[in-house]
C-alpha cells in the first residue's frame, strides 16, 4: 500500500456531500439558471467520484484502470 492522502479525499467527499445536498433540496430544475447549476452539480460529482476512485485505486495498488469506466468497475470488483 502506497501513501493515500486521506485528509485530501475527506476534503471531496465532503464537497460531494454538499453538491448531493444541493441537489436533493432544489424541487424544480426548470429555469436555464437552475439547469446550469444542475449541470455542474452533476459534472463535480462525476469528476469527485473518478478522482476519490483513482486515489484509492493508486493507493492500494489495484489493477489500473484504461478509462474512466474502469475505475468503476475496478473499485467494485475490489470492493
Amino acid at each position: 500500500m502506497y501513501f493515500v492522502d486521506r485528509e485530501l479525499i475527506e476534503d471531496r467527499l465532503n464537497v460531494l456531500e454538499k453538491q448531493l445536498k444541493l441537489f436533493s433540496a432544489h424541487e424544480s430544475w426548470e429555469k436555464e439558471l437552475d439547469q446550469l447549476a444542475l449541470e455542474r452539480i452533476a459534472h463535480m460529482t462525476i469528476e469527485i467520484i473518478i478522482d476519490v476512485g483513482n486515489q484509492m485505486i493508486d493507493g492500494f495498488i489495484m489493477r489500473d484502470p484504461g478509462s474512466y469506466d474502469d475505475v468503476i468497475d475496478i473499485l467494485i470488483d475490489e470492493k
